[in-house]
């Protein structure tokens, strides 16, 4: 398993997951500000050019929430999530809606460029 993993994102969840399990792993730092998530490498890991991604059994996982059900499946004794018959429905129901925040936040805080008012001529 690799884990391509940008510091400062929400990225730690599933480096925080991949450690509570006990996985053997390999961890990709990603730039952002240097744009390694845009270089070839990467994109032909992960086309979205996002993290985290977790590279595992030749296909790539991206998504905390995602990340989080296959290490809770693959590694049922770490309990990462309870059973599926008492409150993993609303465990998964938070990390979803945790997820939809982080990415508001995430897209409040990229750069904005002004639009170019000739093009609204």
């Amino acid at each position: 398993m690799q884990l391509f993993f940008a510091p400062a994102t929400s990225a730690r969840v599933a480096l925080t997951a991949l450690e509570e399990v006990g996985a053997k792993f390999v961890l990709k730092p990603i730039a952002f500000f240097t744009g390694d998530h845009h270089r070839p490498e990467f994109l032909a890991v992960d086309p979205k050019g996002k993290d985290p991604a977790l590279a595992i059994d030749g296909y790539c996982l991206t998504e905390n929430a995602a990340i989080f059900d296959c290490l809770a499946n693959r590694f049922p004794e770490a309990a990462l999530l309870p059973p599926a018959h008492t409150a993993r429905p609303a465990m998964q129901r938070a990390m979803a809606r945790e997820a939809a925040v982080q990415a508001g936040v995430e897209a409040r805080n990229l750069p904005f460029t002004p639009p170019d008012p000739r093009k609204f001529k």
